[in-house]
């Protein structure tokens, strides 16, 4: 059942802490890969799972009902996030019409529930254990960062320049390839208004204020 208050999804995600991934796993049924290949997704999907009892199928919060996103962040052997942490995929023809406050990308960061997760290579899936869950939302300082480096970036994609855009931009949000191959592509637009046809993209955040996020709350 979706949990219907904030303490509630905060107690059901304090309750994982401590456990692995296998054993949440047998809890909800879900059916543990033999291989890291096959694992794509499956933490978030397990966790989401476990606090939820289903999977969110919509483009909004994870919560709808709470306003809350929930994000799983790998960390290493000494606690630190691995990797950048995907936050949704860069819409040009939405992008370019919105606002900060009314993007998708304020949106999904605006409450956010953290649950760390142990991902160091050398530990096996199902022993991985589960950290105590954060709950976040930007202060004022990294609220207006993430501003700027959105308005940054979608000001490129209104110039047509969506394929000159590479992770070095942006403090805190950058934009990626998101695609596993490159036949996926989607529709775009140059300078000039043209048609054509580009790799899908992500904003993800930068491992920077993942690790601000933790070191606030230990």
């Amino acid at each position: 059942m979706i949990p219907l208050t904030e303490a509630e999804l905060m107690e059901r995600a304090s309750a994982l802490a401590g456990k692995t991934l296998g054993k949440v796993a047998l809890q909800t049924g879900l059916t543990m890969p033999a291989s890291m290949k096959q694992a794509k997704g499956l933490v978030g999907q397990l966790i989401e799972l476990a606090l939820a009892g289903a999977c969110s199928t919509h483009a909004g919060p994870d919560f709808p009902a709470l306003g809350i996103e929930l994000k799983t962040l790998p960390l290493d052997r000494p606690g630190h996030p691995r990797e950048s942490t995907y936050v949704c995929t860069v819409a040009p023809q939405n992008d370019l019409k919105s606002s900060w406050k009314q993007s998708r990308v304020w949106h999904k960061l605006a409450r956010v529930l953290w649950i760390p997760v142990e991902a160091a290579p050398e530990i096996p899936l199902a022993q991985r254990r589960i950290g105590s869950p954060i709950f976040w939302h930007p202060d004022v300082a990294q609220d207006k960062i993430l501003q700027q480096d959105w308005e940054e970036l979608t000001g490129m994609i209104r110039e047509g320049e969506l394929d000159k855009l590479t992770s070095r931009y942006g403090q805190y949000l950058q934009i990626r390839p998101k695609a596993r191959d490159s036949k996926a592509l989607q529709s775009s637009s140059g300078p000039d208004d043209s048609p054509g046809q580009t790799l899908p993209r992500g904003y993800y955040l930068r491992t920077c204020l993942t690790r601000q996020i933790l070191d606030s709350h230990t």
